[in-house]
């Protein structure tokens, strides 16, 4: 397992058992929670949860900010509603075996400059550029048994 993957798995565990750790302290669960959602909300890198329906659960800030589109607006759509132009390229392919075998991934933006169409403004200009990315897709299981992806998005422009 890379590196980003052991860290982010070390790191959900540990707020994992922080939410089991006393079902009495019913604050303390709620916190933990709490932390957990609005730290992957204000994460600089672009976050997004699917279902195995390939459907959008979390959509963070970040994300909406480097696709112009809102987390009310992406939550409850497929990705490919989303983002038509991903169909069949590399990051669709590994977010489906992610879902479907469990394998996560890791996209360079050196084989691979822009594999979601999103655009970063240019310094001094009213224009915007394709962003250059690195992507990271991470299987999740939750307590219910059920298979998720993470799916994060770094700006390396």
């Amino acid at each position: 397992m890379c590196q980003p993957c052991r860290s982010f798995n070390s790191n959900y565990e540990v707020l994992l058992m922080a939410t089991q750790a006393d079902k009495g302290d019913e604050f303390m669960t709620t916190l933990a929670k709490d932390l957990l959602f609005h730290g992957l909300d204000q994460s600089p890198n672009g976050i997004i949860i699917l279902d195995l329906e390939e459907k959008v659960l979390l959509w963070n800030e970040q994300m909406a900010r480097y696709a112009n589109i809102s987390a009310a607006e992406a939550i409850g759509k497929k990705l490919t509603d989303i983002f038509p132009t991903i169909i069949g390229n590399r990051v669709h392919t590994s977010i489906r075996t992610c879902l479907s075998q469990g394998v996560p991934a890791f996209l360079s933006q050196t084989l691979n400059t822009a594999l979601f169409p999103l655009f970063v403004p240019e310094a001094g200009k009213e224009t915007s550029a394709l962003m250059r990315q690195q992507v990271q897709v991470i299987h999740l299981t939750a307590n219910d048994g059920k298979s998720y992806c993470m799916v994060q998005i770094f700006d390396v422009t």
